[in-house]
């Protein structure tokens, strides 16, 4: 997956605790190059390797722009999932429209839906996702910008296949998206195999793990 295009404003990125206005052009720039540099960062780092220097470096400013935009590097973190999560919602929406795939079968749109979840696993949320996971543990407020994307998320794979799978079929699909979240959740933190994040074998049987479910879930 590329990394992130920072050349986004949207209300996801206003109002949060911690994280000071940045309004005229000049700001936002600077702005945009702490979150870009914050997202290459914690690719090979991770969030307690990664300084508020190593960030100021890395976007070629000053800390004192960084502190300028941010309270402290909790509220960056925040700031880099309510990012990256908003245009995951905002891509589910316009890619999971109902009425355009009235004609695809129930098999195919299950297949399409897990790869997407996996795919916001990976790429640029990988590392934010794995800060955040060992983060909140201290300091929980630091998971919410996820919990509600995967809330969201699940909402609209719902309204996706339950019309496809039948009456009923509603909580099943929650039950196997939990499953897959879980599944993914310990592949950021652990990594325990055999299924592997960034490994495509891992995919498909992440793939015919939920088809199995869904598609069986009313034995003889």
């Amino acid at each position: 997956m590329r990394a992130a295009r920072v050349n986004r404003e949207g209300p996801s990125l206003q109002g949060i605790a911690g994280v000071h206005p940045s309004k005229q052009p000049r700001s936002l720039a600077k702005r945009n190059a702490l979150i870009a540099a914050g997202l290459r960062l914690l690719r090979t780092k991770s969030f307690d390797e990664m300084t508020i220097g190593h960030i100021a470096e890395e976007a070629g400013c000053s800390v004192g722009t960084f502190y300028a935009r941010f309270e402290d590097k909790e509220a960056f973190l925040i700031l880099l999932q309510e990012y990256l999560f908003s245009a995951q919602v905002e891509d589910a929406r316009q890619k999971f429209m109902p009425e355009a795939w009235h004609k695809i079968e129930a098999e195919d749109a299950i297949e399409a839906v897990v790869r997407f979840v996996i795919e916001t696993f990976r790429g640029d949320a990988e590392g934010v996702l794995r800060a955040a996971l060992v983060h909140s543990a201290a300091k929980p407020e630091i998971w919410e910008p996820a919990r509600r994307t995967g809330r969201e998320l699940v909402d609209i794979i719902v309204s996706l296949l339950s019309p496809k799978l039948g009456g009923g079929a509603d909580e099943q699909i929650r039950l196997s998206l939990q499953m897959l979240y879980g599944a993914l959740i310990n592949m950021i933190l652990h990594e325990p195999g055999p299924l592997k994040l960034n490994d495509p074998a891992s995919h498909s049987s992440l793939v015919g793990v939920v088809k199995a479910i869904l598609l069986y879930r009313h034995p003889a």
